[in-house]
């Protein structure tokens, strides 16, 4: 049998399945073949053909409380202390209340992979 990745309009995979397309379910439906090493983590749909999700360049430079990326992509979502801010493709700030050990989640993209960073500052 074959497998095939299951896809949206923006490419990102949503599901991996073995068997028939002729189904019911997935009439206008995206699918297309793909190999068993194909995961909706590391892999993405662009121009009909599955690609592999790019890391995300988390360079960053730490001054007091504030930590400064450069080299983010547009759109990008950053989740911090239960906020969220979308990237621009400028540079990203976030400043910090306290001194500490903070989580930042990286997400939103398709063709990138989602990331968590770890940062003290302070």
């Amino acid at each position: 049998m074959s497998q095939f990745a299951l896809y949206d309009d923006d490419g990102r995979i949503e599901s991996i399945f073995t068997g028939d397309t002729s189904s019911a379910s997935l009439q206008g439906r995206h699918f297309i073949p793909c190999s068993e090493d194909i995961s909706d983590v590391t892999h993405y749909v662009s121009d009909g053909e599955i690609s592999t999700k790019h890391k995300i360049n988390t360079n960053h430079a730490k001054d007091g409380l504030c930590v400064t990326f450069t080299d983010l992509p547009p759109g990008l979502t950053l989740r911090v202390e239960g906020g969220e801010l979308i990237t621009d493709g400028s540079s990203t700030e976030i400043e910090f209340d306290l001194p500490g050990a903070y989580t930042i989640e990286l997400s939103g993209l398709v063709e990138y992979l989602d990331e968590t960073l770890e940062v003290t500052v302070g």
